[in-house]
């Protein structure tokens, strides 16, 4: 059986609180954080694969996580408190039909998905 060497960090209710009021914080750790939290355990690996066509955007009522670690994709229920921010990110990324929801931001591969091995953990610290 494989050991665990580090606990996983889980932030409770307030911390997640704090960090999405924090206005120092940028608004792509805010949604990021905010769909972790509340669409069923969601990995950074799943969000790196998550793209538009997978989201239920005339009524975002459902979507389709890709399970990364399992392979199996799984359809959701996307949650009433969850169902606004993801509109109204849709609609801030020019309601596109398809391609990475949360899309590389700098460097080459800017606009296009994300590759293994990249994590949010460091600037989620730092907004911490």
């Amino acid at each position: 059986m494989r050991e665990v060497k580090k606990e996983r960090a889980i932030l409770t209710d307030l911390e997640i609180e704090r960090l999405v009021a924090c206005p120092d914080v940028v608004l792509e750790l805010h949604m990021l954080s905010i769909v972790a939290r509340c669409e069923g355990g969601v990995r950074t690996s799943d969000l790196h694969g998550w793209d538009s066509t997978m989201i239920d955007r005339l009524h975002f009522e459902q979507c389709t996580v890709p399970r990364a670690k399992t392979g199996t994709p799984q359809l959701l229920g996307i949650p009433p408190v969850l169902a606004p921010f993801l509109r109204a990110r849709w609609e801030h990324e020019g309601k596109p039909e398809s391609g990475p929801v949360f899309p590389a931001r700098r460097g080459q591969r800017a606009g296009q998905g994300k590759l293994r091995g990249n994590s949010y953990v460091e600037r989620l610290h730092r907004g911490l």
